[in-house]
């Protein structure tokens, strides 16, 4: 029962047609150059450590780690010996 102040509402169903998932043409293209940038990062940082991996493995600087732990054992034992 409607009171006599108020008039009836009226109801009115309209129909969804999609209006508020309008895409823009922004939004795919930061998302393709973020990926294309964090790919880029992820490259260069695992080159990086592969290149690290190979210069400390490499024989030259094992050879010179060699030298240095030996050089080191020899001033020990200089110094044992004239102490």
């Amino acid at each position: 029962m409607i009171p006599k102040n108020q008039t009836p509402q009226q109801t009115k169903v309209v129909p969804f047609t999609g209006e508020f998932y309008q895409t823009t043409d922004q939004e795919p293209k930061k998302l393709s150059i973020t990926l294309f940038l964090m790919f880029g990062l992820c490259l260069i940082c695992s080159g990086a450590a592969l290149g690290a991996t190979a210069v400390y493995n490499s024989p030259e600087q094992q050879q010179l780690r060699l030298l240095q732990e030996q050089s080191q054992q020899l001033q020990q034992l200089k110094q044992q010996l004239c102490n």
